[in-house]
């Protein structure tokens, strides 16, 4: 039925620099058969012009318009929910776009698959990278945290008398708390699509820090609370999940307390007390003044686990690399994973008079699993390129056996040609009709 009324519900709360490109978006989508419902939830800004004037140039029949005093999004998108008519529904937040063929995409794949949700990646805004990617629908994965995200595609008839929890108001995590709702209540079919994404505008409290993250799991614990009795199992995992989640989170915190410790030796052997301290940051660049007559140095990073994306110890006047001769950590390149307490890293040096070392390093994010540095998508993106150099180097080995085959063939070709006119020649000057000739010219030239 690709002629199924789809509304879309858009909310907006102060995002009158935004409100119009999303709403143009909802405009150019190549599925036609849409009811637009947009509501002001009480913005102080400019929004309702906006939306205004924007909404004049709709090209749906059914466009509508609601502004009214701050409620927040869960009571807003609950009135909302008593208003929409059509045969699927959508909510969008007045900050995101959708790309083109978004509802035509997530309305196809549900029709083929008669599905009651469809849900699909998100992709940042502004860089096109994933935020959220897509995964394949799994009910014990739902509760350790939500893959579907707030502008999925649902059938309404799925929907019933379910509504956004009203204790979530003003609070996170009311889309996952509400899909979670769906899809325990009901036998439904939840699909993913991969062919589209929804264009999601990263705001600055979307990325955790250690305050989001602890208001993070106290609503979490709020959500699946209500399930524990229903699905003990999968309560169990999902704690388990996000306890060690914590405890990583518990590292990036500890570590911030701790310093980078320098230690001089005039050999292999070091003092307990350093020479140099300096707090550790996520990112820093050190000099490090040289003791005259020791030409070994120890560094401590922390005295916890830690982990470097890069940390390059240099002459500052040459700048060259100095390379460790003893480490307790997992060295790559120049990327370093200390997976024990006390991680060390030992080098012996030679500097002329006057030169001091350099020391530069960058933490790897372990904390914000949406920042571009996130230490999963650092260390995938590596092995990825690597994937690609080996590949590259798999395709030229390739090419060079292909041309030494050809070329080997060629020859056996030539020498097989070389084999024929040799037996032939031979056959002929063996013959009695070569050596008959060959008699009398030689008996002629003895006349002479």
């Amino acid at each position: 039925m690709m002629d199924a009324l789809v509304s879309i519900v858009v909310t907006c709360y102060n995002h009158e620099s935004y409100v119009k490109d999303c709403l143009e978006s909802i405009f150019q989508q190549t599925y036609k058969n849409i009811e637009l419902l947009v509501f002001n939830d009480g913005s102080l800004d400019d929004s309702d012009t906006v939306i205004k004037d924007t909404l004049s140039l709709s090209p749906f029949e059914n466009t509508q318009y609601f502004c009214h005093e701050n409620k927040g999004v869960v009571l807003t998108r609950n009135i909302a929910l008593e208003h929409v008519s059509g045969d699927y529904l959508v909510f969008v937040d007045s900050d995101d776009t959708l790309k083109k063929d978004y509802i035509r995409l997530l309305v196809e794949t549900a029709e083929k698959e008669n599905a009651d949700i469809v849900y699909s990646a998100l992709y940042e805004l502004n860089s096109g990278e994933v935020v959220l990617p897509i995964k394949e629908y799994d009910l014990q994965e739902m509760f350790i945290g939500n893959f579907i995200h707030a502008s999925s595609l649902i059938r309404t008839s799925a929907i019933g008398n379910i509504k956004f929890d009203e204790q979530l108001n003003r609070e996170k995590l009311e889309d996952y708390d509400f899909y979670l709702n769906l899809v325990t209540s009901k036998e439904l079919k939840v699909v993913p699509c991969y062919e589209t994404g929804l264009n999601y505008r990263m705001s600055f409290d979307s990325r955790s820090s250690h305050q989001n993250l602890k208001s993070y799991y106290k609503t979490y614990g709020y959500i699946i609370g209500k399930y524990l009795t229903r699905f003990p199992n999968y309560i169990k995992e999902a704690l388990d999940y996000h306890f060690e989640r914590l405890t990583s989170l518990d590292i990036e915190h500890s570590i911030k307390e701790e310093k980078i410790s320098i230690y001089f030796s005039e050999n292999e052997s070091f003092s307990d007390i350093p020479d140099y301290q300096n707090q550790i940051q996520f990112q820093d660049e050190i000099e490090i003044p040289v003791v005259k007559g020791k030409n070994y140095i120890r560094i401590r990073p922390s005295n916890i686990p830690s982990f470097y994306e890069f940390f390059v110890l240099k002459s500052k006047e040459y700048q060259t690399e100095i390379l460790p001769i003893m480490s307790n950590g997992l060295i790559d390149e120049n990327s370093v994973v200390f997976e024990d307490f006390y991680p060390f890293l030992d080098y012996q040096f030679t500097l002329s008079e006057g030169d001091k070392l350099v020391l530069s390093y960058k933490r790897y994010n372990i904390n914000d699993i949406v920042a571009k540095d996130y230490i999963g998508k650092l260390l995938a993106k590596q092995k990825y390129n690597r994937l690609q150099t080996i590949q590259s180097y798999e395709q030229k080995q390739r090419q060079l056996e292909s041309e030494l085959n050809q070329k080997t063939k060629e020859f056996d070709d030539l020498s097989k040609e070389y084999n024929t006119l040799l037996s032939n020649y031979r056959s002929i000057t063996n013959s009695i009709w070569w050596k008959i000739p060959t008699k009398i010219i030689n008996f002629f030239r003895r006349k002479k």
